[in-house]
């Protein structure tokens, strides 16, 4: 047996020594300049490569980005033992990357990653791109973009990807669990398959291979995927071909056919990496094809027994595993404990039997002893030790040696003692036997004793070698180093977060300061604006006083009165005076000179408004356009909706309406600018009140005021039209898509059309992917559910809308407890 386990370790050397020498001749013989990171929109290439030489080393990292405004970036790394260095937003390779904390950039950067000479292979940096939301204005400087990150509107794009480095290493880079297999074997049935999971890199993909796998032996993975696995389901494993996973893979051993005998394997699985240029399996199957694939790390060796079912193999099976082991020793330390009790019982019953015996004797040689009281002492005084001890295990024989050697004056007790000494024969036979019979028993009892060691000694022969295999596996680090570790990176946490404060407080106050400044000017303003109206409001006020007064003094029948009324044309001129202050906007003095001054002015405006002013027609050109892709994508969709009426519902044809009236007013609006000639349709109540001569010219200013101000800036008035369209039919008629068609997000047609919708009218709609984190600013809770991640989303029962960078609607989701 020992000579068949020392052969099986002599191969296995043999093989690990093999292997690494082909691993050291497959490694790169230089080291890589500068890793290239592009891609033509965003970084979303994942790298994986390998390089030989000292640490610690510094390599460039390059990441190529295309055109575009301002992105984002966040890092984080897998080992405190690794750093960058530089500066994303400016491009100088100065500063430290601080994990989990966004930068900005908008061109090509490179930054400078520190390896230091602790790191252990593998190494990975992992990064996340962020974008701006869709209608954002951007900002200008690195400044503005990093406070817009720092209020969170940053939307992530795509998901997280990585640089991984590897070099040579001697630790294990694969876990196997079980670490051992044993199976149970019968005459005419199968073993039951048994499950084996391989644990690999957290990050990226992990490349393994069987050495040895023994004949009649059967691997396969029963449930697998090819975006995690470049094995197919229920696909056997081939030896010593590679195969790729993520993170684990869950395979499966079973026999092809029964075993009709005993037997043991070592199946060494040896772990690899590749150098790869993205994260999909087709990349990863690739390599595997073109050979690229080098082993990396210490192969783990799986022990495989198998043997015929019976209480022995069931007991050597309980022995090999860890708990087996630990409850044996604790069975050998309690039959020790045991054994030596039933001695220590053994010795005490024996010793006491022999002092009873001893008392006995004594009792019946009492007369002797007056005799031997008178001999003195016999012998020197070193020889008592050795008699009493003889006189213990012989007793009628030290009885009879120390009545015949001992001289006395008295020669009568040697006739007393022949007389009795029958007597003491029989009683010395009758104790021979007794004697006899206790150790015949303890003979046997030793005897079994003796096999019980033999499988005692076996036990710690296993675990002697179980111990050497558990002092040959790589120790955890100690907790001193633990809290080394620790201590440093609270220490450098609390450095960035004392650094992150200042420059928070000095920027806070800066912005405080900019605010009071504002605050102080508005004020200021606002005290102008009120005495400006108050001023205005005396003048109004004097103005109906007046006018009160000369409508009293035309109802009078007085003569006096008649006199001093103003006639009609009097009143005539004064109603056409308040006209041209419509027109004018607001008063400035009072009285008449003021007045007149008014009319006058407000003339010259209309007249130089008529002549100069009036703004260009190509300004509504774009409206026109964007309007008319609003009406052309609402009959698109209303087209090719799955309805079961040929009727169109009324939230789309009232929208439809909307939007051609709009465009028809544009058109009509633009022809009036380009001729020159304008045209003022006016819609005036008259009433046949005494008043009403004062509310029809006061009405017929307000209109001809709202007129003129339409064809001042015709822009600002049909957006605001516009603005009204979108936010009121537009989104009515998306919610009834939503409620009688398919809801948000599940029908991709649907989508399509109204993402071309969206983006005719300028609004971005909020409709969340399942687990994806829960944001206050766009999200609304209306639901709670079980069964999921907390705070993710489950599931989006409402859209929300983004419209002119400010929120019309928020999303209403249900999201996991």
């Amino acid at each position: 047996m020992k000579r068949r386990y020392a052969i099986i370790s002599a191969v296995l050397f043999i093989d690990l020594l093999v292997g690494s020498l082909a691993r050291g001749m497959a490694q790169p013989t230089s080291l890589p300049v500068t890793v290239e990171i592009s891609s033509p929109r965003s970084m979303t290439q994942d790298v994986s490569d390998s390089f030989t030489g000292q640490l610690p080393l510094s390599l460039p990292l390059r990441f190529q980005v295309g055109r575009g405004g301002w992105r984002f970036i966040r890092f984080d790394f897998s080992s405190p033992d690794i750093e960058l260095i530089g500066d994303p937003s400016t491009g100088q390779e100065e500063g430290e990357i601080l994990p989990g904390r966004w930068y900005a950039f908008r061109r090509s950067f490179t930054l400078t990653l520190m390896i230091e000479a602790t790191a252990i292979s593998p190494v990975s940096v992992q990064y996340l791109i962020g974008r701006l939301p869709d209608g954002g204005r951007q900002p200008a400087t690195a400044e503005q973009a990093l406070q817009l990150a720092a209020e969170r509107r940053v939307a992530v794009q795509g998901e997280e990807h990585y640089v991984k480095f590897f070099w040579e290493t001697d630790r294990h880079l694969i876990t196997v669990e079980p670490s051992r297999l044993h199976f149970l074997t019968s005459e005419g049935t199968y073993p039951e398959p048994q499950k084996l999971s391989i644990r690999g890199d957290p990050i990226g993909w992990t490349f393994i291979r069987f050495r040895n796998i023994p004949e009649g032996l059967r691997i396969w993975a029963p449930k697998t995927s090819a975006e995690i696995a470049t094995l197919e389901p229920d696909q056997d494993v081939a030896r010593e071909q590679w195969l790729g996973f993520k993170k684990i893979l869950t395979l499966q051993v079973a026999f092809r056919e029964a075993a009709k005998k005993a037997g043991h394997v070592n199946m060494v699985i040896e772990s690899g990496e590749a150098t790869l240029a993205g994260d999909t399996s087709q990349v990863a199957r690739a390599a595997i094809e073109a050979g690229r694939v080098r082993a990396h790390g210490r192969p783990w060796v799986t022990p495989i027994w198998w043997e015929p079912s019976s209480l022995t193999a069931i007991a050597r099976m309980f022995i090999r595993d860890v708990l087996g082991s630990s409850l044996g020793r604790a069975v050998f330390i309690g039959l020790i404990v045991f054994m030596g009790i039933m001695f220590a019982r053994f010795a005490g019953r024996y010793v006491r039997r022999r002092r009873l015996s001893r008392q006995s004797e004594r009792a019946q040689e009492v007369p002797l002893g007056e005799g031997s009281q008178r001999s003195g002492r016999s012998g020197p005084r070193r020889w008592r030790w050795w008699r009493r001890w003889r006189a213990a295990l012989w007793p009628g024989r030290a009885e009879k040696t120390a009545l015949v050697d001992a001289p006395g004056e008295d020669f009568s007790l040697l006739q007393r003692a022949a007389s009795e000494s029958a007597h003491s024969d029989l009683d010395l036979t009758r104790t021979i036997q007794i004697h006899t019979k206790e150790l015949l028993k303890i003979e046997q009892k030793l005897v079994a004793l003796e096999d019980v060691a033999l499988n005692v000694y076996k036990i710690n022969d296993r675990l002697d070698e179980l111990e050497q295999k558990l002092q040959s596996q790589p120790q955890p680090p100690s907790v001193r180093e633990l809290q080394e570790d620790l201590a440093l990176s609270l220490d450098r946490l609390n450095r960035d977060l004392q650094a992150d404060l200042e420059k928070s407080i000095q920027s806070l106050r800066a912005r405080m300061d900019q605010l009071e400044r504002a605050l102080a000017q508005q004020t200021d303003e606002l005290e102008r604006q009120r005495e400006q109206s108050q001023r205005d409001h005396q003048q109004l006020q004097d103005v109906a006083e007046r006018l009160r007064q000369w409508a009293l003094a035309d109802r009078s029948s007085s003569a006096a009165s008649r006199s001093t009324s103003p006639s009609p044309a009097t009143e005539d001129r004064l109603y056409a005076r308040l006209l041209g202050l419509i027109f004018a906007g607001h008063m400035e003095g009072s009285g008449k000179q003021a007045i007149d001054a008014t009319i006058e002015r407000a003339g010259e405006t209309l007249n130089r408004f008529f002549q100069e002013e009036l703004p260009p027609s190509s300004e509504l050109d774009d409206v026109a356009e964007r309007v008319a892709a609003i009406i052309t994508a609402l009959e698109t969709l209303v087209r090719e909706l799955p309805l079961e009426q040929e009727v169109q519902p009324d939230e789309l044809r009232r929208a439809i309406e909307r939007a051609r009236r709009l465009h028809r007013e544009i058109i009509h609006i633009r022809d009036q600018l380009e001729n020159r000639q304008l045209e003022l349709d006016l819609h005036i109540q008259v009433s046949a009140s005494p008043t009403g001569r004062m509310i029809f010219l006061e009405e017929l200013g307000r209109v001809v005021k709202e007129a003129i101000d339409k064809f001042a800036d015709p822009r600002a008035y049909i957006e605001q039209r516009l603005d009204r369209l979108v936010t009121e039919e537009l989104i009515a008629a998306v919610d009834f898509c939503d409620h009688q068609v398919a809801p948000p997000g599940q029908d991709d047609d649907l989508e399509r059309r109204l993402k071309e919708l969206f983006q005719a009218a300028g609004v971005k709609a909020i409709v969340p992917i399942p687990m994806e984190p829960f944001q206050p600013e766009e999200h609304n809770i209306v639901e709670l559910v079980a069964g999921g991640r907390s705070q993710a989303i489950a599931r989006v029962i409402r859209r929300g809308f983004l419209y002119n960078q400010r929120i019309l609607r928020k999303a209403d989701v249900a999201v996991y407890k």
